[in-house]
């Protein structure tokens, strides 16, 4: 319905099923987000990338970042 593609609709789903993600662990998905495109850039390992999963996020760190 607010996809024009298969591939926007992929896209759309998975941007959907990460704000669920972050809201069922109590985080706030605009600053998760900010956070995340934040710390992309610097993961290096595995465990860089684990470390921004949101139910690894602590919700007075996220607050810090924005």
């Amino acid at each position: 319905m607010f996809a024009t593609s298969m591939d926007g609709a992929d896209a759309l789903c998975l941007h959907l099923s990460l704000i669920r993600t972050e809201k069922l662990h109590g985080l706030d998905p605009y600053h998760y987000y900010v956070k995340l495109l934040k710390g992309i850039p610097y993961c290096q390992s595995v465990e860089d990338y684990e470390k921004i999963l949101p139910w690894n996020i602590n919700k007075e760190e996220l607050l810090k970042v924005a």
